[in-house]
């Protein structure tokens, strides 16, 4: 975990590492600040930290373009859900989880659709939260790492969404930070077992 937030931190991340789901909701509150647009990408591990019940929280004080685009998905409204999930994609904080992070700062992320990779290049800030499960040697393990993330993800969708199976259909390595941007994306390091 150390070695790991250092070569992140070397890269340009903001890095903070947390003991659980509690600490890392406690510091992403420290990131919303009034009328912050928030939206995120599909990810295990923010439901499992609560992240969704935790924005729905913060009531009106927060732009929660997730949410909407949630509740316009639940009307049969989708027109409204893709065009909030487009909006969401610029949001001022973008959430999300990664598919493997290596020791040395590389960070894979993977999708089947573009909403989690499409908000990490275009949202002004990106905040990925990470467990240690997700940390490997380096960026020629984060491949295998993929191979075994896909079978779970793809056994999830099957059930969630009644699809085949999950592709990697989009792929982005982010190698380090942007010079003309430091300190974009914020890395949350969970000192646990999360996700897959």
């Amino acid at each position: 975990m150390e070695k790991t937030a250092k070569a992140l931190e070397g890269k340009g991340h903001k890095v903070k590492v947390v003991a659980n789901e509690a600490e890392a909701l406690s510091h992403i509150a420290t990131l919303l600040k009034d009328g912050v647009s928030v939206s995120a990408g599909g990810s295990t591990t923010l439901t499992q930290i609560g992240f969704s019940e935790f924005l729905r929280a913060q009531g009106d004080r927060i732009d929660n373009i997730k949410g909407k685009a949630a509740a316009a998905a639940e009307k049969g409204n989708m027109p409204e859900h893709y065009a909030l999930l487009a909006k969401g994609l610029t949001a001022d904080l973008f959430f999300s989880s990664v598919t493997a992070v290596a020791e040395s700062g590389e960070i894979l992320g993977v999708d089947l659709t573009g909403t989690r990779v499409g908000g990490w290049i275009t949202s002004k800030q990106l905040v990925l939260v990470v467990s240690t499960n997700k940390i490997v040697a380096d960026l020629a393990e984060t491949e295998k790492r993929l191979e075994y993330q896909l079978k779970l993800e793809s056994a999830r969708v099957r059930v969630a969404y009644k699809v085949p199976a999950s592709a990697a259909q989009n792929r982005l390595v982010i190698a380090g930070g942007n010079p003309f941007n430091p300190g974009r994306i914020h890395v949350i390091l969970i000192e646990k077992t999360l996700g897959f």
